[in-house]
């Protein structure tokens, strides 16, 4: 969810983080990220084990594939130096 308040509905985790127009889609009144987005956020925020969860009912339940969050990874590569270190993770389970 993009939530442009200070304060976000209860059990929300709000992350002030870049974001492209072209990683968010509307859901009804809603402005959420894409599933892609949505993956990459995953596999960086949350535990291994779990994020693995989380990751897999989500490629099943859309399209997302291991190469779309790989080119996005890359694209925030140039901003954050330590993302070769993500890149690299997410290429030996791809």
């Amino acid at each position: 969810m993009i939530w442009r308040s200070g304060r976000p509905p209860p059990g929300i985790v709000v992350r002030n983080e870049r974001i492209d127009t072209d990683e968010i889609i509307q859901m009804g009144d809603i402005l959420v990220t894409t599933p892609v987005r949505t993956a990459f956020d995953i596999a960086r925020h949350l535990p291994r084990d779990l994020a693995v969860q989380h990751l897999d009912s989500l490629t099943r339940a859309t399209s997302v594939t291991t190469a779309e969050v790989l080119l996005l990874a890359e694209k925030y590569l140039s901003l954050n130096p330590w993302m070769g270190d993500f890149v690299w993770s997410l290429t030996r389970f791809s």
